[in-house]
């Protein structure tokens, strides 16, 4: 935002059919155009408010010194307006009118003088109000997804402490979607829109059949003592049990990402959790890895990510 305007009075802080309060106005100023200026607000009295927006006016000033002051003019009532009339002059206009007109232009001046100094009186404890309530809308945009603050990812790390680990662009797909993880789990068609939309890429899921190895008989069930030919025991050693495993494909991936989805990566072993809260417990997972096709995309580089052996790569 500041790099779009140079000075302040360029900002459009309101269109036709809005009327953003002011303290929003002012932790926007904050936080996107300059961090370091100080904000110094104006209230002038609800006089016009019935039909204008709550902000007048925004222009800045520097007083001579080097840090930006913007000042903002809102249509609210000060302190000064919640006090009893005649408190800081008496009303003398009664008496000024049978003196002629320009008595009553003095009269008239007088007051105006008076009150606009009772009103700065009370500036500087409206100011203080005005700046604990900037701050709280500041803090708690922090817990906004949309902010660029990790002050969610400090919270949620407790209960998911591989959030830390991953980029914060993935923890904020992860935030976005947290909601309703519960409502995914168990179903193979929204676990498919989950994660396409948590990696960005496209995810199919299909049903594999369950191969059985020899090398799988750790418990030696298929020994000679003990198994039973057709029950226990096939002569073949590999077979298919019946069983249906879940095979998850992903990709294409684009080559500057591939070095998330290697074994052993922050982003890999949060992958993992995923599957372990969405799929059945029942099931065996199977990954299968799609790398984006193109020309000349074997590159050997030290500096980029864009190749991985058993990945993209192949010998």
């Amino acid at each position: 935002m500041a790099n779009e305007t140079h000075h302040i009075s360029e900002l459009k802080y309101n269109k036709l059919g809005t009327d953003f309060k002011i303290e929003s106005v002012a932790a926007n100023l904050l936080k996107y155009y300059n961090s370091s200026s100080s904000i110094f607000i104006r209230r002038i009295g609800i006089n016009d408010r019935p039909y204008l927006k709550d902000i007048k006016n925004i222009y800045s000033t520097y007083y001579g010194l080097d840090n930006e002051t913007i000042i903002m003019e809102t249509y609210r009532e000060s302190i000064y307006d919640y006090l009893p009339e005649g408190l800081f002059h008496p009303p003398s206009l009664g008496t000024a009118s049978k003196r002629g007109v320009e008595s009553v232009v003095k009269e008239i001046r007088k007051q105006k003088e008076v009150e606009e100094n009772a009103r700065n009186f009370f500036q500087p404890f409206e100011q203080e109000f005005f700046h604990t309530e900037v701050s709280a809308l500041l803090k708690e945009t922090e817990f906004d997804i949309a902010d660029q603050s990790d002050t969610l990812i400090k919270i949620f790390k407790e209960l998911w402490p591989l959030l830390e680990k991953v980029d914060l662009e993935t923890a904020k797909v992860f935030f976005h979607i947290l909601p309703f993880l519960h409502e995914v789990r168990g179903n193979k068609r929204w676990i498919e829109r989950f994660m396409t939309a948590f990696l960005n890429v496209k995810v199919e899921i299909d049903f594999v059949p369950n191969t059985i190895d020899k090398h799988d008989d750790e418990s030696g069930i298929t020994s000679l003592g003990n198994s039973k030919l057709g029950i226990t025991f096939i002569p073949n050693g590999k077979h298919m049990d019946g069983e249906r495993n879940w095979q998850v494909t992903i990709g294409p991936i684009p080559y500057d990402q591939i070095h998330k989805y290697v074994a052993g990566t922050p982003f890999r072993e949060l992958l993992q959790n995923i599957y372990d809260y969405l799929m059945p417990i029942t099931v065996k997972i199977e990954e299968k890895f799609i790398t984006e096709k193109k020309e000349n995309s074997f590159v050997i580089n030290t500096t980029e990510n864009t190749n991985r052996l058993g990945y993209s790569t192949y010998i």
